[in-house]
């Protein structure tokens, strides 16, 4: 092998390398939802006295929303975004009454990347309704690459 082809495959390895280098870094700076009160798909019969969001690393809380499911309206919170990082975020709840109802959430980590989530929980029980009908798309979202 002639010394332009060891310098180009030398060149070849030191790239890949770091395109792996910069995917593993951004996967490892994202932070994700640990752990909901109430917790994602729970079925209750009263609703929480607050709305509790853990995640694995602090983060600053954007947006949250609560909409009923049934009646597609917005649950009012009193949620206002401040720059806090936090590990865990609680927030009052209002009195809920029996339904379907979705969490919606956006959050800024350290590094400026943006992550939103969804996740679903009923309270009381719901004439004709099956677990499986109040499962909504859950899970976390990373943009800002």
């Amino acid at each position: 092998m002639n010394t332009s082809h060891q310098i180009l495959s030398t060149f070849r390895q030191l790239l890949l390398s770091l395109v792996v280098l910069c995917f593993a870094s951004n996967a490892l700076a994202h932070a994700g939802l640990e752990k909901s009160i109430p917790a994602a798909n729970a079925m209750m019969e009263t609703a929480p006295p607050e709305l509790v969001l853990e995640f694995d690393k602090p983060i600053m809380l954007m947006k949250l929303t609560l909409t009923d499911k049934m009646n597609g309206t917005a649950v009012k919170l009193n949620f206002t975004a401040n720059s806090k990082t936090e590990k865990a975020h609680k927030l009052p709840l209002p009195k809920l009454a029996a339904g379907h109802y979705i969490v919606n959430w956006t959050a800024m980590g350290k590094d400026g990347h943006n992550m939103s989530g969804e996740f679903a929980f009923m309270i009381g029980a719901m004439k004709g309704m099956k677990h499986d009908d109040m499962k909504s798309p859950s899970g976390t979202n990373h943009t800002g690459h």
